[in-house]
């Protein structure tokens, strides 16, 4: 399962009793999709992809089994509404080892994995469907995905405290994750990542003030 990265409610670090202020930055992990649907959103509204285009119209190289082959086909729509039928993640326990997958990786990958469900028959979490939209917004643009949301939803309004790209882990207002409680009573701090290709679905960085702005 995905890691909490950020529980200090009223601390930026715990251990070291620093208060979190407006100003204090998160990793916010799957608040990043909202991101990628909203590139997705402004892509169709500038008539460069249509919701309803199978994904394959965008990504030639997509190749997966199909355990329902009769099923229609996967378009953009499935991808950012997890009604694609792919499973949860890509091919890697990248959640256990935090160790994450390039974009080749998951190419090479994706002919060895298989559709759960029949496309739009049920919805099904998937953060690789919505890896696979950041993929499309790449190729749509012609920019890499950071600099899309940058350049089109960060730069715009404001949002200059906001990264897509892995934060610096030594960042001064960047605050400390942590997870399940020790026999001690203290907290677990969560391992830091770097998302890599999963990236359009669960590694950016932000504060209160910038998702304000949002």
């Amino acid at each position: 399962q995905e890691l909490v990265w950020a529980q200090g409610f009223g601390h930026a670090d715990v251990g070291k009793q620093e208060a979190a202020t407006p100003q204090t930055i998160y990793r916010i992990a799957s608040i990043t999709k909202l991101f990628t649907s909203t590139a997705i959103l402004q892509l169709r509204d500038a008539q460069k992809l249509q919701l309803d285009d199978p994904i394959t119209r965008h990504l030639p190289w997509f190749d997966i089994q199909h355990r329902y082959p009769d099923a229609p086909p996967i378009t953009i729509r499935h991808l950012i509404t997890h009604t694609s039928g792919l499973p949860r993640e890509a091919a890697f326990p990248y959640w256990t080892t935090h160790q994450f997958p390039t974009r080749q990786q998951i190419r090479e990958k994706l002919p060895e994995q298989e559709t759960i469900l029949p496309t739009e028959t049920a919805w099904k979490y998937s953060n690789l469907a919505v890896t696979l939209a950041g993929e499309i917004v790449a190729a749509v643009s012609a920019q890499s995905y950071p600099d899309y949301v940058h350049a089109h939803i960060l730069a715009p309004l404001g949002m200059d405290s906001t990264f897509v790209s892995t934060i610096d882990p030594d960042h001064p207002r960047l605050a400390t994750g942590y997870g399940r409680r020790m026999p001690d009573g203290s907290r677990e701090i969560c391992p830091f990542t770097d998302s890599q290709a999963i990236t359009p679905a669960a590694n950016m960085a932000t504060t209160v003030e910038d998702l304000a702005r949002f």
